[in-house]
């Protein structure tokens, strides 16, 4: 968790290239980075949240029942050995290093860009990924100390068939990856949206078939990223035009009206 903190700090100490970091800006910075994450925390709690949790219900609890039917196709219970397990060549798309990718692209650009726009809309992006991260985690350490059904990790050939362990919920990968196609879907479009959402249920299905999660977690990683992924673009959408950006209504005639968008270099 360190190092996306640390990202996510420069990120915000440096949103202004090429201005000299006063104590003052610093002191800015640090309210908005902090102002941004109270923000996305309000919007998990609005009308559009219900709705995103209402949305992924009915397939989670669905999912619950084909848990252990959909696990039986890749474990043997009775040798407890794993089955119709992906390729070594399929779990490289997988490996952690790839999954952050748009952590570490968007990172890289709220550092880098001229645009402030971009600098921003990335800087959220970095800032809603952290969130979810961290909350993830909470959710996952609670889950350890009270051990629902719902968290316990699905048998695996790899790991001791007696150790019983309730880490698995929800499915990290999939929660990433999720918020990962939905913030950046919403941001850049379909063309953008569409190749990540189908990422993402590649994900989902090969943490089910490695046996790391059962399809409920997944389902449930999935919608927790959806929920942080929308809450994260819905205060980036509320971002104010720069100050020497100007809209106003001009007149070339009696009854012709229009709207004059001014730039001061």
């Amino acid at each position: 968790m360190k190092k996306f903190f640390i990202i996510l700090i420069a990120s915000s100490f440096l949103e202004a290239q090429n201005n000299k970091i006063t104590p003052k800006k610093v002191n800015n910075y640090v309210k908005t980075l902090c102002a941004d994450t109270y923000h996305i925390g309000e919007e998990l709690f609005t009308l559009r949240s219900m709705k995103i949790i209402s949305g992924f219900l009915p397939f989670f609890i669905t999912s619950l029942h084909f848990d252990n039917k959909i696990h039986s196709h890749f474990y043997d219970n009775q040798n407890h050995l794993n089955i119709n397990h992906p390729s070594a060549r399929l779990n490289r798309f997988i490996h952690p290093l790839v999954v952050k990718l748009p952590l570490i692209t968007c990172a890289i650009l709220s550092l880098t860009s001229k645009d402030e726009f971009q600098q921003r809309g990335m800087r959220m992006f970095v800032i809603g990924a952290v969130l979810k991260i961290f909350t993830k985690e909470l959710i996952k350490s609670l889950c350890g100390v009270l051990k629902p059904g719902i968290a316990r990790r699905p048998l695996s050939g790899f790991f001791d068939e007696n150790v019983k362990v309730y880490n698995a919920f929800p499915s990290g990968h999939a929660a990433f990856a999720a918020f990962s196609a939905t913030y950046l879907g919403l941001y850049k479009g379909p063309i953008v949206g569409i190749p990540l959402g189908m990422y993402a249920l590649f994900i989902m299905g090969m943490r089910t078939a490695q046996n790391a999660h059962f399809s409920s977690q997944v389902v449930a990683g999935a919608g927790f990223g959806v929920l942080f992924g929308a809450s994260s673009f819905a205060v980036f959408q509320k971002t104010k035009l720069p100050e020497n950006i100007s809209l106003g209504v001009v007149s070339d005639g009696p009854s012709r009206l229009g709207l004059s968008l001014t730039y001061d270099f």
